[in-house]
């Protein structure tokens, strides 16, 4: 049997988590890749490695928290100066385990000048923001009011499909 201290860089514990780094890399992978009692069998399976569907659950969801932070501190406010720019919105009705039916809604931003021709017959958008809730149109809204907060007061068009 191999024993370290518990001082030694291998024995660290990101997060709080009582695993390595590696191996909670392989349990967020499984925890956003199948449902996470399935992820469970299949570390058991693969990795040999004995963690709970609510272990996965747990560090997924710290993980992805921790990411959210991150992306909404780096994102760059989008300013009046930066010329036209549309928002497309939609939204749909999600069975979730736990809770039952929740609305489900989703945001993309993006420049005018981000619209850009393939042919006669495509186009595309080469660069955009997106927006994504599990819930009410208003945490939603929320949610999509910093990149659009720098537009001030507008006249919006809006356009339904």
């Amino acid at each position: 049997m191999v024993s370290v201290n518990k001082s030694h860089r291998f024995c660290r514990s990101p997060y709080g988590f009582q695993m390595s780094p590696y191996l909670q890399e392989l349990v967020v992978f499984t925890g956003q890749n199948c449902v996470f009692e399935d992820g469970s069998d299949q570390l058991n399976k693969l990795a040999r490695v004995a963690v709970t569907a609510k272990q996965i659950e747990r560090l997924t969801h710290a993980y992805g928290e921790l990411l959210e932070t991150q992306i909404s501190a780096q994102e760059d406010p989008i300013t009046r100066e930066d010329s036209l720019h549309y928002c497309m919105m939609d939204g749909g009705m999600v069975l979730t385990r736990e809770d039952g039916w929740k609305e489900l809604k989703l945001g993309r931003v993006f420049p005018a000048k981000a619209h850009m021709s393939e042919s006669e017959s495509r186009n595309f958008i080469k660069e955009s923001s997106y927006i994504a809730h599990l819930g009410g149109h208003n945490p939603f809204r929320r949610a999509i009011n910093p990149p659009l907060s720098n537009f001030g007061e507008f006249p919006f068009n809006t356009l339904t499909g």
